[in-house]
């Protein structure tokens, strides 16, 4: 992993990373964050070196309960920082989208929570300029 990647997740307040293992995700989320929902990098290593990385949020399940998803996966390590609300979920995870773009295993752009009008906060992201537009042809149909 590059001194710039460390200095991204320390500026962004991402924990030290873990092993993925159910033995870690107990130690990192005790009982009193069980529930918090949040922002997670999954990584697999090699050699000591990050070779794959994901980027996701948990905003409609708990922050322990999703990444307890990747128990079983080629993952083996990850990091994780809690989110006051699903708005910020979405901005964190946009930020590490665009971070590791073409460096990661995230294919596409994150998706806005359900029911909500939130836009990415990088400020060339083409996926909200194709949002943008949607949401003006379906402004334009509900007339």
């Amino acid at each position: 992993m590059s001194a710039n990647d460390q200095d991204y997740f320390r500026a962004e307040g991402y924990s030290v990373p873990y092993q993925l293992t159910k033995l870690d995700l107990d130690v990192a989320f005790a009982r009193d964050k069980a529930e918090m929902i949040g922002n997670y990098i999954v990584e697999l290593y090699f050699e000591r070196n990050v070779v794959r990385r994901k980027a996701g949020r948990a905003d409609e399940q708990p922050l322990k309960d999703r990444l307890a998803t990747y128990l079983d996966s080629k993952y083996t390590r990850f990091r994780y920082k809690f989110a006051a609300s699903k708005a910020a979920a979405f901005e964190q995870e946009c930020r590490d989208y665009h971070q590791f773009d073409g460096r990661s295993d995230n294919e596409i752009h994150p998706d806005r929570p359900n029911g909500t009008k939130l836009v990415c906060p990088h400020p060339d992201c083409r996926a909200t300029q194709i949002q943008e537009i949607a949401d003006s042809i379906d402004a334009l149909l509900d007339e």
